[in-house]
């Protein structure tokens, strides 16, 4: 089995080349970010990102399959949700600095940066996760 260090390196490394693809040639409007209407490119990701975590708590963290749905869930919608907060003040501290010099819309392509702060935040809940997990339920390695 690959080590846990060298999943999170190929995830971390993978998730920075996408965003930076993302960010440097998809256009992304302000309303397809909050699942009203929705950026396929952006869908896509969140999705690869639900499942890989999935895989992740199940292989490294907890064979207990309802005990992984309920508590990567959780803590996927609550990261995302923070990450889109933190996104959006970032975004407003940016169109504050820019005084209306750019023409308007370069500000919703930050929102890509969603996905890569989602990822690293999961990755570091889910180790805490694991850290408090009891002794049973954890993933017993040979």
């Amino acid at each position: 089995m690959i080590s846990k260090r060298k999943i999170i390196t190929i995830d971390i490394i993978l998730i920075t080349l996408w965003t930076y693809i993302l960010f440097s040639y998809i256009t992304i409007y302000k309303t397809e970010s909050w699942l009203l209407d929705i950026n396929p490119y952006y869908k896509a990701t969140l999705i690869v990102l639900y499942a890989s975590a999935l895989l992740y708590v199940q292989f490294y963290i907890t064979p207990q399959k309802m005990l992984n749905l309920v508590i990567t869930t959780f803590l996927f919608f609550v990261t995302w949700h923070f990450t889109s907060l933190i996104v959006d003040a970032y975004v407003g501290h940016l169109v504050k600095l820019d005084n209306q010099y750019t023409p308007l819309g370069w500000e919703f392509k930050y929102r890509f940066l969603d996905m890569f702060i989602t990822n690293i935040a999961m990755l570091l809940l889910l180790e805490i996760f694991s850290r408090l997990l009891p002794e049973q339920w954890r993933r017993k390695f040979s």
